[in-house]
């Protein structure tokens, strides 16, 4: 099936700018192993912005994970914010 015959819709130029806006805080937040708040703060932020409600849940002194949407879905995904040295700062080319 071609590109063009496909039912795929694309994101517009300010939505694909938006993403990339905020995968660059993201990538820009530190987020080492155990200091990972700026990057839970960031990605609260992020939520909030696009209309999502969060939930942060402690897991251990001053760590926490963040529920983002609905507390009660079918689906959850589950990811981790936390990095290791070095910290690399996000670059964008084009």
């Amino acid at each position: 099936m071609s590109a063009s015959s496909s039912n795929a819709t694309h994101p517009s130029h300010s939505n694909l700018e938006l993403a990339i806006e905020h995968l660059m805080r993201l990538v820009d937040a530190e987020s080492l192993s155990g200091a990972e708040a700026p990057a839970v703060d960031e990605a609260e932020r992020i939520a909030h912005e696009l209309g999502f409600s969060t939930q942060r849940m402690p897991v251990e002194h001053a760590r926490e994970n963040l529920l983002v949407g609905a507390a009660s879905t079918a689906v959850i995904l589950c990811t981790h914010l936390d990095t290791v040295h070095p910290f690399i700062a996000a670059k964008r080319d084009a």
